[in-house]
């Protein structure tokens, strides 16, 4: 539910929210944690707290993921973590932190491991190629007959003197 805290719904409609919330994060058997991103310029809301609580009655790890920490100096992400991490205490022990950015990477291994762990998979299996690197594409392209120098030489080596054309005049 991207932007749920900052949606611009009337309030009778907001207010319905905990109706279908709550009995969804208590009750639902398949989930195995809930990752909340919270966005570290503007912490911890009211409806944050609600959602960490009603899932907190389950016993299931809970994830607090520090969204667009790249904006913020050293100072202001540790003070964040700092007063996040204080909310988390009264919430039970079975809270993790971090800070994330997606537009730096920060936190991508972390959180993987953290998911990975709840999921019982070794973060290694979740791990993704670097980007650039497509294997399928490069497995394509090998069969393709006019690329690269390889294609344009006899036999994929360097062209005999034979199959040498001269150079052109002009």
């Amino acid at each position: 539910m991207p932007g749920y805290g900052f949606a611009k719904a009337p309030e009778e409609i907001r207010s319905q929210w905990e109706g279908l919330l709550a009995p969804y994060l208590r009750y639902r058997q398949p989930l195995v944690g809930l990752v909340l991103i919270i966005d570290s310029r503007h912490l911890v809301t009211e409806l944050d707290l609600q959602m960490l609580q009603w899932f907190a009655q389950t016993g299931k790890p809970i994830h607090v993921l520090l969204s667009k920490a790249d904006k913020l100096s050293r100072q202001e992400q540790t003070q964040a973590l700092r007063e996040v991490r204080t909310v988390l205490t009264g919430i039970g022990d079975h809270c993790t932190l971090q800070l994330f950015s997606s537009l730096k990477k920060t936190g991508v291994a972390e959180a993987e491991a953290v998911l990975g762990g709840w999921l019982g998979m070794e973060s290694k299996q979740l791990a993704l190629p670097p980007v650039g690197l497509r294997s399928a594409k490069v497995a394509r392209s090998k069969n393709r007959k006019a690329i690269g120098w390889s294609a344009r030489t006899a036999q994929g080596g360097v062209k005999s003197a034979e199959n040498k054309k001269p150079p052109a005049k002009g």
